[in-house]
């Protein structure tokens, strides 16, 4: 009984929750993602705008994020490729709800998406978007995935 319950405390303890003072955190660079780096449960809304500011891996240092108890918006990030960072999270609770709707927000993150150039064929940008299942991760909200990239090797 002892050790479970020091096991259980020593488990615990690694458990660091995040509360954004404004309610969201809104990530403009490759440093505000790294100051989220320790976060497991993000206890709000995570909006995701990095323009040219991110690199192709820019989410990586999320990978202890297991949890966001609001939503998650991507939009914009026109040179992240991947949502590698993002792998470990197992829930997006969708007690606030981005535009009072979506849980999931991920749009226009492809290279030059500021242009507004429809109907461009070859787009290359945030990949494999359309490949979670991001269903099974949303408790509450819908999920909106539009205009990412979709020049991507396999």
């Amino acid at each position: 009984m002892r050790l479970l319950l020091i096991c259980l405390l020593f488990s615990m303890s690694d458990a660091l929750v995040c509360s954004p003072a404004t309610g969201t955190y809104v990530i403009l660079t490759e440093k505000g993602v790294k100051d989220l780096g320790n976060c497991t449960t993000i206890d709000g809304n995570l909006f995701i705008h990095g323009g040219l500011q991110l690199s192709h891996n820019g989410l990586l240092p999320l990978s202890n994020l297991k949890l966001i108890t609001g939503y998650l918006v991507i939009w914009n990030s026109q040179s992240l490729h991947c949502l590698m960072g993002l792998h470990n999270l197992d829930g997006i609770r969708g007690d606030n709800l981005y535009l009072d709707e979506y849980a999931v927000y991920i749009v226009d993150n492809y290279v030059d998406s500021h242009l507004n150039q429809s109907g461009i064929s070859n787009r290359e940008g945030l990949c494999f978007v359309d490949t979670v299942y991001w269903e099974f991760l949303v408790w509450n909200g819908t999920v909106y995935l539009h205009n990412n990239g979709e020049e991507c090797s396999s």
